[in-house]
């Protein structure tokens, strides 16, 4: 769920305060209710349909767009993707050990207010 902040008239949140209050109901659930009805108004309408269908097909135009001009940097040859290799490096050693780090060493954040020794701050 998303939070939305809405600036609303002093009148207009009165009205909705005491609408509100006489049907029981929060403002916060009373104003998801107005805006259901009204995206469901909205999609009756009969243009609505062919209003979301041209926004549709720009987004598509505007994509093909896009892609066609990072074709062209790359000559119209999308590049492949390889996965990294699994197994052993040329060392011997696993990818997963050599990723690791040293003995005693962590990677990351300490707790807030803890120093390792040696540190310079005060």
């Amino acid at each position: 769920m998303k939070t939305l902040a809405v600036r609303l008239s002093d009148e207009l949140m009165d009205l909705l305060a005491v609408v509100s209050q006489i049907e029981g109901s929060t403002m916060v659930d009373t104003i998801r209710e107005a805006v259901e009805i009204h995206l469901a108004r909205k999609a009756a309408e009969g243009d609505f349909a062919e209003k979301a269908q041209a926004i549709l097909d720009e987004i598509d135009r505007e994509a093909s767009a896009r892609k066609e001009a990072i074709g062209s940097l790359f000559g119209n040859q999308p590049k492949p993707t390889t996965a990294p290799a699994k197994g052993r490096s040329r060392r011997g050693q696993s990818a997963a050990k050599e990723a690791a780090p040293p003995e005693g060493r962590t990677i990351g954040f300490r707790p807030v207010g803890t120093r390792r020794s040696g540190d310079a701050r005060s």
